[in-house]
């Protein structure tokens, strides 16, 4: 009987390993195309960063980043209130995301392809957010002349290079 139940093990232990390696390769195969200059499409979204996500996945060996279901929560709640900054919580992949989750946890086996696309698809969402933070999005308002920056440490007109101010979500012009 021990040597059932060890075989067994071995067995799970050799599929587990298999599986890593599919998912490390399947990222691995989709980070160089990008750094090839390719498209990377998931699901019906376009992967944007073209230097960040490359370089995080070599550094890590290409190993996948996702692996706390926390985290993920985390993160799909930093997106979801990013329009209280006055960012489009739809710019960070939300339905893509929630689709590919929902799928992978009801899925009857682990698919290692559809792991990465997801991992990848939740480290750009992350690089993007991080982005438009730090550095702004420009945003086309009603006057296609006129291009807004929106972040935490950017808020200004680039036409006027007036500071602009947010209120209730929509932007004014700062008296001064």
């Amino acid at each position: 009987m021990h040597g059932v139940v060890t075989v067994t093990l071995l067995l799970a232990c050799a599929m587990v390993q298999a599986d890593d390696v599919t998912l490390r390769a399947s990222i691995q195969t989709r980070v160089e195309a990008i750094g090839a200059g390719e498209t990377i499409m998931v699901g019906d979204t376009a992967l944007a960063s073209r230097i960040l996500l490359p370089a995080f996945y070599a550094q890590r060996n290409y190993a996948p980043a996702w692996v706390n279901p926390e985290s993920v929560d985390q993160l799909l709640a930093a997106a979801e209130s990013i329009e209280l900054d006055g960012l489009n919580p739809a710019d960070y992949h939300l339905d893509n995301i929630r689709q590919y989750r929902e799928h992978l946890r009801t899925a009857a086996v682990f698919d290692p392809v559809q792991t990465a696309e997801f991992d990848l698809l939740l480290t750009d969402s992350l690089v993007r957010l991080g982005y438009h933070l730090s550095f702004g999005i420009t945003l086309r308002n009603k006057h296609p002349t006129k291009i807004c920056w929106v972040g935490l440490r950017k808020t200004f007109n680039s036409i006027s290079r007036k500071p602009l101010t947010f209120h209730h979500s929509k932007f004014q012009r700062q008296k001064r």
